[in-house]
């Protein structure tokens, strides 16, 4: 308990030094506290639907491939049953036996009059963990003029605002982790910054294709015996956490409590990759270039060689493999750790923020992005009309303005955004000096 009091205590003294950030956080706790109960995806019902399941049967099951993400779920939940309406029934799947909600699972809970209650308090920790990120990426920049810009980047980011308390996905917990790990490379700590690296890794799949970006981060350059030992403590322990899920679901059993759940977890690769398989022959291109642009560059700062590396990998996969709305905040904490070493991409993610909102606006599905984005207000209030049906029935037979013809061009200033993107964080004379 006592590194969890020296953290609280330092957020706190950080926070009364400077009240220009408690003025900060409260405008964005602000912002998110009136979001959070009127806003969720179907994945938000299935996924605490399955943690319900768990704690009602008594059998705790942990995806393998984010153990300590489904933990934290698990605890917290178990906390929060009491105050839940019903003690947590709405979260009950009329089909015990479906691994996700479908939609009408999802009318009827969006129609509960105990929904907002429960999404408020479902999101909590998504909140905490969003604000722990703020507070790291704060200490990282102390000192620096672009610290409070930083913190504005990350804090009242339209995309990651979407994507923890609209669509209502966990990707805020993985990205607390990263943050930590981006710190403690900065600060040359590279222990600390592979055990971050590793609860990351177990939060979210996603991560796992950054571990070799992570390893040769680490890596001066150099074969000497000094540098090569340098890395095998960190890869030892990179190595451990690969394994963690594996002895993780072990320890609490392997059957999940509702059984078509288990057979989908092993598709993870696949859904994360699915949609657009045609196009992972020019990401793993792309993913080369990255691994050689390690291998070149003249910059040896860790933080900045992990922070670069990742986010370019990340450009490369929304420009030719596939995405959800909410997948782009997996990108969000890196420009802002950036900025603690001279990087200045602000335009490119205000343009690249406009450009995501309107792709997402033109291809969209009715559980997505509709017209009042995804929420229980949409069903009930608004049905479940989006911005493509009402252009298309506008624009009606004119072929030169067609839909099809309006996504290709917002697709283009979409890749166009990503692009500009990876060119401000790939300009290695707009960091400090080579360390």
């Amino acid at each position: 308990m006592k590194p969890l009091r020296t953290v609280v205590s330092r957020m706190a003294d950080a926070m009364r030094s400077h009240p220009k950030l408690s003025r900060m956080l409260l405008a964005g706790l602000l912002l998110r506290l009136l979001i959070m109960p009127f806003f969720a995806h179907v994945d938000f019902l299935s996924e605490y639907a399955r943690i319900f399941a768990s704690l009602r049967q008594g059998n705790p099951f942990l995806y393998p491939s984010r153990p300590i993400l489904t933990l934290i779920e698990l605890l917290f939940l178990k906390l929060t049953i009491p105050l839940l309406p019903e003690h947590g029934e709405i979260l009950l799947l009329r089909n015990a036996m479906q691994p996700t909600a479908g939609l009408s699972d999802y009318f009827l809970f969006v129609s509960d009059p105990g929904i907002y209650r429960t999404l408020f308090l479902l999101k909590i920790p998504y909140l905490l963990f969003d604000m722990g990120t703020a507070l790291v990426l704060f200490r990282m920049l102390s000192g620096s003029r672009y610290q409070w810009t930083a913190l504005r980047l990350w804090w009242f980011n339209p995309v990651t605002i979407y994507a923890f308390y609209i669509f209502g996905r966990y990707e805020s917990i993985a990205l607390f982790f990263i943050a930590l790990t981006l710190a403690a490379l900065q600060q040359e700590k590279r222990i600390a910054a592979a055990v971050a690296f590793g609860l990351a890794m177990n939060c979210r799949e996603i991560v796992f294709m950054y571990a070799p970006l992570f390893i040769l981060s680490l890596w001066s350059g150099s074969l000497q015996k000094k540098d090569v030992r340098s890395l095998i403590v960190p890869l030892g322990i990179v190595i451990g956490f690969i394994g963690l899920s594996v002895g993780i679901r072990h320890f609490f059993g392997s059957h999940s409590p509702l059984s078509e759940a288990g057979r989908s977890e092993a598709d993870f690769g696949f859904a994360l990759f699915g949609m657009q398989h045609g196009w992972l022959l020019p990401f793993f291109l792309w993913y080369g270039m990255v691994g050689i642009w390690l291998f070149e560059t003249r910059q040896r700062n860790p933080m900045i060689r992990f922070g670069v590396s990742v986010n370019a990998a990340l450009i490369g996969f929304f420009l030719f493999v596939t995405h959800s709305a909410h997948y782009p905040s997996w990108m969000m904490v890196f420009p802002a750790a950036l900025m603690a070493a001279g990087c200045r991409p602000v335009r490119a993610i205000v343009l690249f923020s406009a450009a995501w909102f309107l792709y997402w606006m033109f291809h969209t599905d009715a559980g997505v992005f509709t017209l009042f984005l995804a929420s229980p207000l949409t069903v009930n209030f608004f049905g479940w009309e989006t911005l493509p049906q009402r252009y298309a029935e506008w624009i009606g037979d004119a072929r030169l303005l067609s839909l099809d013809r309006l996504q290709v061009i917002v697709h283009n200033i979409y890749a166009s955004c990503l692009l500009y993107w990876a060119w401000k964080i790939l300009r290695t004379d707009t960091y400090d000096p080579v360390s």
